[in-house]
């Protein structure tokens, strides 16, 4: 008796195997399907459901300018979303004390006559510059927005740089007179900047300044002592200052030299820039 109980058992059991494993072959896939459809679904939504979250809620991106590193700047930017479509930034810019950035250029620009030699040339490649900018922005996005997509910005610029160089003065006897100028340069401007920024992920953004063209108003004063001049050499010197000329602004240039002390002022033009190229990478909070 106990052994027909236990091979009915037995075999029990393995019907109900066998019908198990039918079943689980047959339905499983449809079941795995339907459960991965929904998943995917569920993980869409979900994904869909961050980036909504993270436009809506991340309204602040800091950012910096890598591409401004290769002319010895160190450039940072905070964004702010004000609404969907609409935008303020406030850029700021460091430039540590070096030799004058295309300084070649700029003095290639330097008109001379034969009695000034190259030393204004000079004066100009052996400058060294430092100092900041900071430039508030308005931004248009269009499209969606919130901190994505084309945009065009209107801009303002203040900076202030630094400077100093040496003047070698040369009198009729060829004997040179190193004459030291300190000093700065400064200049107020507005412009347009046109870009686009892209969403990298849910936090991180690559914002690309395309071009920024603005007019500014720059201005140079600088001051030279500690030296000692004739009054021949002093005149002379006073002449080859205020006979500088730029080519391509309505710059005019003042001097006001005495035996022992040198003044040189730029201004009174108005100069076409470009801000940018620029790719700023943002970190959005």
């Amino acid at each position: 008796m106990k052994k027909t109980l236990l091979t009915l058992i037995l075999l029990s059991s393995v019907v109900y195997a066998v019908y198990a494993a039918k079943h689980e072959t047959i339905s499983a896939p449809a079941t795995s399907t339907i459960k991965t459809a929904e998943n995917d679904d569920e993980a869409s939504a979900d994904n869909s459901d961050d980036q909504m979250s993270a436009d809506i809620t991340s309204q602040n991106i800091v950012k910096m300018n890598f591409s401004s590193l290769v002319v010895k700047n160190f450039s940072f930017q905070y964004e702010r979303v004000l609404v969907p479509k609409l935008s303020a930034c406030l850029g700021i810019r460091f430039m540590p004390k070096s030799g004058l950035p295309f300084s070649g250029t700029v003095a290639s620009k330097i008109e001379e006559d034969d009695d000034n030699d190259d030393a204004t040339t000079q004066f100009i490649k052996k400058m060294d510059m430092g100092g900041w900018a900071i430039t508030p922005e308005l931004r248009y996005y269009f499209g969606r927005g919130n901190g994505k997509g084309f945009y065009a910005g209107l801009f303002v610029r203040y900076e202030r740089f630094d400077l100093n160089s040496v003047y070698v003065y040369k009198d009729d006897n060829n004997v040179t007179t190193n004459i030291g100028f300190d000093g700065h340069y400064s200049s107020a401007g507005v412009g347009l900047m046109i870009g686009s920024q892209f969403m990298l992920s849910s936090r991180f953004t690559l914002d690309w300044w395309i071009l920024g063209p603005y007019y500014a108003k720059p201005k140079v004063e600088l001051s030279g002592s500690g030296f000692n001049l004739s009054d021949k050499d002093r005149d002379q010197l006073n002449e080859n200052l205020n006979g500088i000329e730029i080519d391509f602004s309505s710059f005019k240039t003042t001097s006001v030299v005495s035996n022992t002390t040198a003044s040189l002022k730029v201004d009174g033009g108005s100069l076409p820039l470009v801000r940018g190229f620029g790719l700023c990478l943002g970190f959005r909070f």
